[in-house]
């Protein structure tokens, strides 16, 4: 579970990050 919510996280920064 907690590779799951690394994995997430790692995508909604890059997201956040092109967004910017």
């Amino acid at each position: 579970m907690e590779f799951a919510l690394t994995e997430e996280q790692r995508l909604i920064t890059g997201i956040r990050l092109n967004k910017l």
